[in-house]
């Protein structure tokens, strides 16, 4: 509207008034921390809680780094009134997110929970980077794009359409009767188009993503 409207001469001042204004309000959102119910003072220093649903939507959106590398968050932090799209919550006191991680230092990068009937247990990427911070537990994965598959997933994220979902063993999963996730050792990053939709990857499609990224899925 600023570089097409003949109201606005200056459109390089009209441009940076419009960005400064964009800064301020997201400033503001990241701010206005909402702490709930959470007990650890510690974690509550070190914890933001971001509100507004559209800029959290928009933190777990897939972005292209370049050179082939995409990155998210896989986890925001929340509270009892902060929840995700399954009506639970994780917290910085949520045990074991990097369990996995922390031991082989990759995990493999799949779409829509090896679950798409095309794709099936295909890696897409390798996980090599997943680090708590202060709004949540940011990833990076290497993408694969050695075929048109592969590329067509690239460019999806390029035009913002993938999110970001997390997945766990059904036996490790704990879930406290407010919401709060208290366990939740991540076994595998996927890209879909609908979070809101958990789903239990197969064993044995997992044994077969670890082996593609030369993992011992036993050990």
């Amino acid at each position: 509207n600023v570089l097409n409207s003949s109201n606005v001469t200056d459109k390089k001042s009209g441009l940076a008034d419009l960005a400064a204004e964009f800064i301020e309000r997201v400033s503001q959102q990241i701010d206005e921390v909402e702490m709930g119910n959470i007990d650890n003072t510690t974690d509550i220093e070190k914890s933001i809680v971001i509100e507004d649903a559209e800029i959290r939507d928009g933190l777990t959106t897939i972005k292209s780094l370049g050179n082939g590398r995409v990155g998210s968050y896989c986890v925001l932090w929340g509270t009892p009134r902060i929840r995700d799209l399954t009506n639970e919550y994780f917290t910085r006191d949520t045990e074991e997110l990097t369990s996995i991680f922390d031991g082989v230092h990759r995990l493999p990068a799949l779409y829509n929970h090896s679950l798409d009937s095309t794709m099936k247990s295909r890696v897409v990427g390798i996980v090599d980077t997943l680090k708590p911070d202060d709004i949540g537990l940011w990833y990076e994965s290497q993408m694969k794009m050695s075929d048109e598959y592969e590329k067509l997933i690239m460019e999806m994220i390029r035009k913002g359409r993938l999110k970001t979902s997390t997945q766990t063993f059904p036996i490790a999963r704990r879930v406290e009767p407010d919401g709060r996730i208290s366990r939740w050792p991540i076994v595998e990053i996927t890209f879909t188009p609908t979070p809101a939709e958990p789903r239990m990857i197969p064993i044995q499609q997992l044994k077969s993503a670890y082996l593609e990224i030369g993992e011992n899925f036993e050990s």
